[in-house]
């Protein structure tokens, strides 16, 4: 049996309007689809709209939701 351990790593970013203003006490969700069940975190932003998970398994498949709407689909690593 071989085991592979992966680093976990932090998941950050900034949400901002259409004209680059920061959008502050917005919900970000963050959905990770490596494990099974799926597991998903959800924070506010902040006041100039960043946003923090730490932690995300690396190689894992995530989602990031603003306001509901998948904004980004990507794997970490």
């Amino acid at each position: 049996m071989t085991i592979h351990l992966a680093r976990p790593a932090d998941v950050r970013g900034r949400v901002v309007d259409l004209e680059g203003r920061p959008i502050p006490a917005t919900t970000v969700a963050l959905c990770v689809r490596h494990d099974r069940p799926a597991e998903s975190r959800v924070v506010s932003t902040g006041a100039q709209g960043r946003f923090l998970f730490r932690g995300v398994a690396a190689g894992a498949e995530l989602d990031l939701l603003v306001g509901g709407h998948v904004e980004r689909r990507f794997r970490a690593g």
